[in-house]
């Protein structure tokens, strides 16, 4: 810690010494060091609770003074001390609760702990719904930065006050819940949802609910939960038409994509562009084959282009893809797009699409086979 040499910053694991410097007039008590700290942010630094009561009993001592980060020492003793430093903040009349550091959080944005947070909240000056400069109050940090162990517990606190809006929405739209399907697990999730006044279904600036975030980000646990509790909001789009079954496949989670699979929501559901899941299973690589393999999901399927997941498969050169279409055998090798392309005509190349061999061999095999099936069909029938 760099000093100017003000005795308080040597004392401050000293009450009595603390006592002794704060009765000499001569020594400023709201001196400070190179980042802007005062005896007093570092007495709360070094959580002794018999200093900082010393420093508080002075009437010259600044309890709102700020740090080059603009953090008052109440924002340092949420993080540094238990609930006993704050309460003794709280009690003194002169302590702002609601100052706000350079990022426009107040102490109760950094608040971590469970009886941290009701200390606050047991306080009328507190505004809950204070939002820093990103438009996030308290809840939104809550449901996404405490530690995991605790954050169920905290959340639970911020929602049994009635002051306190749970549909509070940041400057990206996003409301506490959908921080918690990002980052958190099953029971934040649940102590959200099981709150009459939570709006599961909210949507972000780009139309994304909670469970969007939820899938996007991987949280199995957390989607299961959405799932059990609010199983309506399955098939909601974003404001590009993609639904979640989208979002899984094009983020990648098997877990998750499992989890849609087998949660009823709809397979064939278009995005604004007309493609469905298979369609993105397609261009990223991935779950192809699980979806072929589910007798819901239509492989003839077409976007705005009248192209089929095949044709895409052809454009993206994947001979791994194709040759998993041509397995399954649901998809229609004569199906043509807005331009009358069939697949192989796609295989085939033209001014923008490179001539593939592999897969133009590939697919006049498989028809080949389809041809001579049909006639020996015919045959006997």
């Amino acid at each position: 810690m760099q000093g100017n040499g003000n005795p308080l910053r040597y004392a401050i694991m000293h009450h009595k010494i603390v006592e002794a410097c704060l009765k000499d007039e001569r020594i400023d008590p709201n001196s400070k060091d190179d980042d802007g700290c005062t005896p007093l942010h570092c007495a709360v630094k070094h959580g002794n609770e018999k200093v900082v009561d010393a420093f508080l009993i002075d009437e010259r001592v600044d309890p709102n003074s700020k740090d080059s980060g603009g953090c008052t020492p109440l924002h340092c003793a949420v993080q540094y001390c238990g609930e006993n430093v704050v309460e003794a903040f709280l009690k003194d009349e002169r302590v702002d609760p609601n100052s706000k550091d350079n990022g426009g959080r107040t102490p109760l944005h950094c608040a971590r702990g469970e009886k941290v947070v009701e200390a606050f909240l047991k306080d009328d000056r507190v505004d809950p719904n204070s939002k820093d400069n990103g438009g996030r109050t308290p809840l939104h940090c809550a449901g996404h930065y405490t530690n995991q162990c605790t954050s169920e517990k905290v959340v639970e606190a911020f929602l049994k006050d009635d002051r306190v809006d749970p549909n509070s929405k940041d400057d990206g739209g996003r409301t506490p819940l959908h921080c918690a399907g990002q980052y958190r697990g099953e029971k934040v999730v649940e102590a959200f949802l099981k709150d009459d006044r939570v709006e599961s279904n909210s949507k972000d600036n780009d139309g994304r609910t909670p469970l969007y975030y939820a899938v996007k980000h991987g949280n199995e646990m957390a989607v299961r939960a959405f799932f059990e509790i609010c199983p309506d909001d399955k098939n909601c789009k974003d404001n590009d038409g993609r639904t979640l079954l989208h979002c899984a496949v094009e983020h990648g989670n098997e877990m998750v994509l499992e989890a849609l699979l087998k949660g009823g929501i709809d397979l064939n559901s278009k995005d604004n562009d007309g493609r469905a899941p298979l369609h993105y299973a397609v261009e990223f690589g991935e779950f192809v084959e699980a979806f072929l393999n589910d007798d819901r999901v239509d492989p003839n399927i077409k976007d705005n282009d009248g192209c089929t997941p095949l044709h895409c498969a052809i454009k993206h050169r994947n001979v791994k893809v194709v040759k998993a279409f041509l397995k399954n055998g649901r998809a229609d090798l004569n199906m043509k797009n807005n331009l009358g392309c069939t697949p192989l005509d796609i295989a085939r190349g033209n001014s923008h699409i490179p001539h593939n061999p592999d897969i133009v061999d590939l697919l006049q095999t498989s028809t080949s086979v389809l041809k001579r099936l049909a006639s020996l069909w015919k045959f006997w029938k």
